[in-house]
This record gives C-alpha cells, sequence and structure tokens, in this order.
C-alpha cells in the first residue's frame, strides 16, 4: 500500500486542474468556476499545490465568506425582524427604520465576528496540523514553505461552506424562513432540517481532508486527525460565543427567542 500512494499523489497533484480563479478568462466566469469547482472537493483537491500565490484566495475569500458569514447573522440575531411563514418579513413592535437598521447590522458584526474566530482557529490549526503530519506530494509547484501554503490556500478557497452550516448557519435560516406556518413537525421536517444544518459541513470536511492528503501529502489515518481536530476547535469556539442564545459570551447582545422565528413551528 505504501508503494503505490506515491504514485497516486503524483497522478492526483499533476492531473487535477488548476484553480479557475488563477487561470485567463473573465473574471467573473472564473470566479463562478471556483464557486463550481468547490462542489467537486475530492476531483479538486490537488489544485491547492499546483499554485503558490495567496493573493487569489484572499480575494475569493472576500467575496465569499465574508458576505456569508455577515449574512448568516441577519436571520437568527435580529431583534427588530421576526422571519418566517413563506420568507415573509414582519417588524416588531414599533422599531422605526433607523433601529432595523442599526439591528440588522449589529446581527450581522456578531456573526462576523463569530465566524472570523471560526476560521482564526481552522486556519492556524489545519495548517500547523498539515504541516506537521504532511510532506510535499511530488508534482507540486515549488514555492517556500510549500505546506504551510497549500493548506492556507486550500481552506481560503473552502471557506465560503462554514458559514452555510450548522444550526445557526445560512442555509438553515433560509429553510426556516422559507417554512409556511402551517407547517407540521415531523421526521420530513427534521430530515430537512438536519440536512441543511450539515450538508455544508460535509462538503467542508471532505474538501480539508483531501486537501490534507492531495495537496499536503497526509496519511489517510492522519488525515482524519487533520481535520477533525480544527472542527472540534471551530465548535467550540462558537459554543464559547453563543451558546444556544442565553449563555454565551455574546447573550447581552442576543435576541431572547430561539432562532430564526418564534412563530414557526419546528418540531
Amino acid at each position: 500500500m505504501s508503494d503505490q500512494e506515491p504514485a497516486h499523489e503524483i497522478e492526483t497533484v499533476a492531473t487535477a486542474p488548476l484553480v479557475a480563479l488563477e487561470g485567463r478568462g473573465a473574471w467573473p466566469i472564473r470566479w463562478l468556476r471556483t464557486i463550481g469547482q468547490g462542489l467537486r472537493p475530492i476531483h479538486t483537491a490537488g489544485s491547492f499545490a499546483r499554485g503558490g500565490q495567496l493573493l487569489a484566495p484572499l480575494v475569493f475569500l472576500l467575496t465569499t465568506w465574508l458576505p456569508l458569514a455577515f449574512a448568516q447573522g441577519i436571520i437568527p440575531f435580529t431583534h427588530t425582524l421576526r422571519f418566517g411563514d413563506r420568507f415573509g418579513v414582519e417588524r416588531i413592535g414599533a422599531a422605526t427604520d433607523a433601529e432595523v437598521h442599526f439591528d440588522l447590522l449589529r446581527a450581522g458584526g456578531i456573526s462576523l465576528l463569530v465566524q472570523t474566530a471560526v476560521l482564526v482557529v481552522m486556519l492556524a490549526s489545519f495548517v500547523s496540523l498539515c504541516r506537521a503530519y504532511g510532506h510535499v506530494p511530488p508534482g507540486a509547484v515549488e514555492v517556500d514553505e510549500p505546506l504551510r501554503r497549500f493548506a492556507l490556500r486550500g481552506v481560503l478557497y473552502r471557506a465560503f461552506w462554514l458559514p452555510l452550516g450548522g444550526n445557526f448557519g445560512l442555509l438553515f435560516g433560509l429553510v426556516l424562513w422559507g417554512l409556511p406556518l402551517s407547517v407540521q413537525p415531523g421526521f420530513a421536517l427534521e430530515l430537512l432540517l438536519v440536512i441543511s444544518a450539515g450538508v455544508p459541513f460535509v462538503f467542508a470536511f471532505v474538501a480539508l481532508r483531501n486537501i490534507a492528503r492531495r495537496a499536503c501529502g497526509v496519511g489517510p489515518l492522519a488525515s482524519l486527525v487533520v481535520v477533525i481536530v480544527p472542527f472540534v476547535l471551530a465548535f467550540l469556539v462558537e459554543a464559547v460565543f453563543l451558546g444556544d442564545l442565553h449563555s454565551g459570551v455574546l447573550a447581552p447582545w442576543l435576541p431572547t427567542p430561539s432562532p430564526p422565528a418564534p412563530d414557526v413551528p419546528v418540531g
């Protein structure tokens, strides 16, 4: 098995497509193609060892993860608006337009703060573990500190999955927002909510594990540790900040009802 692994690595890195954003063509098309590559986390895992630049991944992070991280908090963390019943929006109480605007900025800012902490923890732990357990795979581009750079590039390009997942995630909130008031609690609804909360994390987990293996040369078993540890740390960070909206560090700035709307039955 160990004799076959290097050949597998050579084939993976050499045949992996280049990151679309770093290729040629119109920038919006390359940006959209890079999003599409995120839907193929195994096929594109070796891509991050085929280039060494960090400017393009940072631009991609700022145009994907940043707006998603801000938008994530709008539904669960606002005090003046209630979201629900087929994408309806209802103003709570007698809040003025200025209060609503400030509330939206505060909700988005809270989410951005939490997601920034999550991203920093995941970046630091993933990069450190890839450098500790990995080796430069055959066929990788020659750059300074290659494992650090490949791991960093991988996280920056795949970080957009993180604000989409979880019980406070954007996808979970959108599903709840779109539910009609007449929906009945049951297995189908619970399954839909679990899928909406978990699928983005599955994509992120698969992406990071394959980045560790294909782009950073981490072994099959070690790659599980390299990815599980960052996810555990990220969940702990979110729990410290948010808890259940009542017990976290940010509880005084969070709304008292359960997210995202008290009038939407969730089972």
